[in-house]
């Protein structure tokens, strides 16, 4: 006993003197200089998962997200953002590219990044002009984003299978204590900062992460790219009380309000450290997320424009079924229907600080974050490839006030097994309903879809136009057939009938044929057109 209490104690004297000389030299001031200027800007993008507009103030929510509000109220805020998918690691993978997950082959979440092709990146441009390129996120379990697209550096939980099975298993009474310490930061890597282990998750820990990038001098100008997965699923961190039952939308909403804080502290960082004296910061969502709210899909029952041959008005079950029973007007999660605006519908705004631009304003108009990466490269004068995205740097700089035309903008689902369908899902349920579908490298432990998962995927996608007042959305049917719904969205009539006099009210048939040229063989034969 004696042995082993001298042994304790000289432990706990190594791990106070590396406490003592960590806070020592961490707690000495450094005079720190930046390398960014007028005409190369520190760029910031800060994504902040599953957010969707309306739950926030300043887009009319009763609950005070103050933080978002501030930034906002001084920014070009593009209030009619739509993602081309509504995940996370395509949606990313679409901004960085400026192009489509058609496109840059990111169609799903863990797709193998061999197929894509990462030559012409936001960040890879960028470090060719000059930056320093830097991607910071506290999720890794189904966004493995890493230095493939041009970053010279990630900050982010480990990346690979030990992440599942080690990034929750630390719920015991001392992991608790520690995980959020500098030592839980070494002893438990799997949970330290890293949302998806969700018990332990403190907010603040991954800000600390950030600090070695921040907090210290640049030569080169700085391209962060940051994303707080906070306002995901399960909604629920170290220090808040979950409420029981069927309580998604409060505790939705308060994740978002944590957020909004987690926001504020990230500013308060660059601000402090001079990183926002000559900088371009974007603030988006990736997504937004669907609480089976009544809206959350824009077919109202009474709305619905009948078939020819349904004169008795039954409303098509033209969605995949899920553990809840939804109306026609209600969805869940994200990703999961292409008519659920409320999962495609992203914050997106863009603020200057130290340099001329327009006034705040809030613009109306199709965008997507597809337009990111050309309205950053266009405000930096850096000329790029083509990209589908536009450019609205004309609009920030306050050249234009309308955003330009961009004709047909199309979205996509992913899969939605039964374990996403839900509005709960549980990161678990989702690994092991898929695991004959996933394939692990046993040198880096990284998961990805297997080839013949990708093509099942693919073969239950849903696809959508939106092409100005108009959306036309396909959706696959068990007959090898497709279903069209289309809804005007100022009148919010819908029908699956494209033979009908509202149909033909539409551009529908030149829709389809954009839909057909630009998918190919993935569109399967139109019903009722």
């Amino acid at each position: 006993l004696a042995s082993q209490y001298r042994a304790l104690t000289f432990s706990l004297g190594c791990i106070l003197l590396v406490a003592g000389l960590a806070h020592h030299f961490t707690s000495q001031p450094l005079v720190i200089t930046q390398g960014d200027s007028k005409e190369k800007p520190n760029i910031f993008i800060i994504g902040v998962d599953a957010i969707r507009p309306d739950f926030l103030s300043y887009f009319g929510s009763i609950h005070l997200t103050p933080n978002f509000d501030e930034f906002l109220n001084q920014a070009t805020v593009f209030g009619e953002a739509m993602t081309p998918i509504a995940r996370t690691f395509p949606a990313w993978s679409s901004l960085l590219t400026g192009e489509y997950p058609k496109q840059n082959s990111a169609r799903f979440d863990l797709a193998d990044q061999s197929a894509m092709d990462l030559s012409e990146t936001l960040p890879r441009i960028l470090q060719q002009h000059g930056y320093e390129t830097v991607f910071a996120m506290d999720e890794t379990r189904f966004s493995n984003i890493d230095t493939n697209f041009g970053f010279d550096r990630i900050v982010t939980p480990p990346i690979g299978f030990n992440d599942f099975l080690l990034g929750t298993f630390n719920d015991f009474p001392f992991s608790n204590l520690v995980v959020n310490t500098f030592v839980g930061h070494w002893l438990f890597p799997h949970s330290y900062g890293n949302r998806p282990a969700y018990v332990t998750y403190n907010p603040n820990s991954f800000l600390k992460l950030l600090q070695p990038i921040i907090a210290t001098s640049h030569v080169k100008p700085l391209f962060l790219a940051v994303h707080f997965c906070l306002p995901h699923y399960p909604y629920f961190w170290q220090s808040y009380s979950y409420m029981q039952g069927n309580r998604a939308i409060s505790n939705y909403q308060a994740a978002v309000i944590r957020a909004d804080h987690q926001l504020a502290d990230f500013l308060a960082m660059l601000k402090q450290n001079g990183l926002l004296e000559h900088s371009i910061v974007v603030l988006l969502s990736d997504h937004g997320e669907a609480l089976e709210l009544h809206g959350d899909r824009i077919t109202d029952r009474d709305r619905f424009m009948p078939a020819l041959a349904n004169k008795k008005t039954k409303i098509p079950r033209f969605y995949p079924p899920s553990y809840d029973t939804e109306k026609v007007n209600q969805s869940a999660g994200h990703g999961t229907d292409v008519l659920s605006f409320t999962q495609y519908h992203s914050v997106l705004a863009v603020r200057l600080y130290g340099l001329q631009g327009a006034q705040p304003s809030l613009v109306s108009g199709i965008t997507s974050l597809l337009d990111i990466k050309p309205t950053i490269l266009s405000l930096l004068n850096i000329p790029y490839a083509h990209a589908s995205g536009i450019s609205l740097s004309d609009v920030v700089l306050g050249k234009k006030s309308d955003v330009p035309s961009r004709g047909d903008f199309f979205m996509e689902s992913d899969f939605s097994p039964q374990s996403i369908r839900r509005a709960h899902p549980e990161a678990r349920d989702v690994l092991f309903e898929g695991i004959d579908y996933f394939q692990i490298n046993p040198l880096t432990t990284r998961l990805t879809v297997k080839k013949s998962m990708g093509q099942l995927i693919l073969s239950s996608k849903q696809f959508a136009d939106i092409n100005g007042q108009w959306v036309l959305a396909l959706y696959p049917q068990s007959n090898g057939y497709m279903m069209p719904i289309l809804v005007n969205l100022d009148s919010g009539e819908w029908t699956n009938d494209l033979r009908t006099s509202f149909a033909h009210q539409a551009p529908a048939q030149q829709m389809v044929s954009a839909l057909q040229r630009f998918y190919g063989k993935e569109i399967k034969p139109v019903e009722n057109s």
